[in-house]
């Protein structure tokens, strides 16, 4: 039986049965099968992720050239002197100037990645366009990884608000109290004082538009759990109820004052013997079962953070075809379909992220 799948992409169909050798273009002319899979699962792989990495539309980019090696350099621009007095003119001068600084940061990039292995069987059998199920599948994860890895570097900030102002630095035990106003309104006071700029536009990956204005704003990123407690903060508005819904992130929930919230079981949670002890107003761990998960609510302002851009540089699917040099598999029985990731993330400033730890009520 054979499998057409849409290919139109790349102008050319090929059959599932005979995957591993047979390849046509549009013309019937013979070609090269990995070229030609290879160009529209990359896209593919590439444009399911895309939309759904939250923690990649707030981070300052950075692509990774070739050759250069497993670091790659995120860069901050410092400010300006302040204060009035060293900016004092004197008639008839022109004054001293002053010369811009960057700091340089630098990340060491690891590779990440994974594959499926289909075999024979399952391709002579299936109804189903396997290759675009098993591509789908690894999508998944490859985005899943890829938030995992941006919201533990966030999560390990320096700027921590337990929930009702308690000392939470040394352990979660003394934490009593979900989500509040106060904690919010500690924040914004926070991100203000250390002249943390908001974002005024949402600057998306190279398909599609590049960028889109919003209203002023940090952005907060929470945890399902958490929703339901900000939801009945006083002042919350949902996103429902905004004047407008241009400029709306899909992840959005709603608004309190200067923040925005996205909404990602992406967002970390602590499942540990030294949480406070679960009662039957909050919800439980898992592995710590007499215990309360402690959640990480992180806002963060513009140029927070840093990470690798996800485009064909630093993201690969790979699929290995059965072939005469291939002794692993010499009867031809299976095909393997992955993906492969050069990655890193970086908190550039402390000052411009905070997180809050609380609990959740069920």
């Amino acid at each position: 039986m054979a499998v057409t799948t849409n290919m139109s992409k790349v102008g050319a169909t090929y059959d599932a049965n005979s995957v591993v050798n047979n390849w046509a273009d549009a013309s019937g002319s013979a070609g090269v099968l990995v070229s030609a899979v290879s160009a529209y699962y990359d896209r593919k792989l590439l444009e399911r992720s895309r939309p759904k990495l939250i923690s990649m539309d707030f981070g300052q980019k950075r692509p990774l050239p070739a050759g250069s090696g497993l670091t790659i350099k995120f860069r901050k621009y410092n400010d300006l002197s302040r204060g009035p007095s060293s900016l004092i003119l004197t008639e008839g001068t022109i004054g001293n100037g002053e010369k811009m600084s960057i700091t340089d940061i630098l990340a060491s990039v690891k590779q990440y990645g994974n594959f499926v292995t289909i075999s024979d069987i399952v391709m002579y059998t299936m109804d189903d366009p396997v290759l675009n199920e098993a591509t789908d599948l690894l999508s998944e994860q490859l985005t899943d990884t890829y938030d995992t890895l941006t919201f533990s570097t966030l999560n390990a900030g320096t700027n921590v608000r337990g929930a009702n102002a308690v000392d939470v630095s040394s352990n979660f035990g003394s934490l009593a109290s979900a989500i509040a106003s106060t904690d919010l309104e500690y924040c914004i006071r926070q991100l203000r004082r250390n002249n943390a700029n908001p974002f005024t536009e949402i600057i998306r990956p190279s398909t599609g538009v590049a960028s889109f204005p919003i209203r002023p704003a940090y952005w907060a990123f929470v945890h399902p759990d958490v929703a339901k407690d900000l939801e009945a903060i006083n002042g919350f508005i949902s996103v429902e109820r905004y004047a407008s819904q241009g400029g709306v992130h899909d992840a959005e929930i709603g608004a309190y004052k200067g923040i925005r919230f996205l909404m990602t079981t992406q967002c970390p949670t602590t499942d540990a013997a030294t949480n406070p002890v679960h009662a039957s107003t909050w919800v439980a761990g898992t592995t710590n079962t007499d215990k309360a998960l402690v959640y990480s609510t992180i806002i963060v302002a513009k140029d927070a953070y840093g990470l690798v851009d996800l485009d064909k540089a630093s993201v690969t699917s790979i699929i290995k075809q059965s072939g005469p040099q291939d002794t692993s598999n010499p009867l031809n029985q299976y095909i393997t379909v992955g993906w492969k990731m050069m990655y890193t993330s970086k908190i550039l400033d402390d000052s411009k992220i905070i997180r809050i730890n609380s609990l959740a009520s069920v």
